[in-house]
């Protein structure tokens, strides 16, 4: 019943919502937190992601500012040709700060349609889903953020149609 409305509703807009890769922890980082690089499990997870998202054949990507989340982007840039186009509006301090404007960002990715991927962090990640959901055609009870996870949300005409949870292709423990 669920596949049957979706392919009614086909999408005209997806977007890859990813959390950034395994990073360094937090308590043993002196420096600037949005310094704070992938560890060793990160970056591998980012070049897993490589594989898992190229059949979605993205036509950008997008990232927050901290260094994590734009070396999880990397690796698919690279793959696909493409820059990694930063923007804090897509990070969690934004998402704090200022949540309307962090959901007008959003919302001019699916309006420009095909396939955006977005990486982004913990705080952010869930709260933009809940709002999406709310706003849209899907109602979504669990929301999660696990580290290299990825949203597959798919829109048509604006509206949130399909809403897939793809577990890390490397799994932190």
């Amino acid at each position: 019943d669920k596949a049957e409305k979706r392919f009614r509703l086909p999408a005209t807009s997806r977007v890859l919502y990813i959390r950034h890769g395994r990073a360094h922890q937090r308590r043993n980082w002196d420096g600037d937190d949005s310094l704070r690089p992938l560890d060793k499990k990160g970056r591998r997870q980012a070049e897993m992601l490589v594989p898992m998202l190229l059949p979605y054949k993205p036509v950008a990507v997008y990232s927050a500012e901290p260094d994590r989340c734009q070396s999880t982007a990397a690796p698919l840039a690279d793959e696909l040709g493409l820059e990694v186009v930063v923007d804090k509006l897509f990070g969690d301090e934004a998402w704090l700060e200022n949540q309307v404007a962090c959901q007008r960002r959003f919302r001019e990715l699916i309006d420009a349609g095909g396939t955006s991927v977005v990486v982004s962090q913990g705080e952010a990640i869930p709260g933009m889903i809940a709002w999406l959901s709310a706003n849209g055609r899907l109602p979504l009870d669990e929301i999660k953020a696990k580290k290299a996870s990825v949203w597959v949300l798919s829109f048509n005409d604006g509206q949130l149609t399909g809403a897939d949870y793809l577990t890390s292709p490397l799994p932190a423990k």
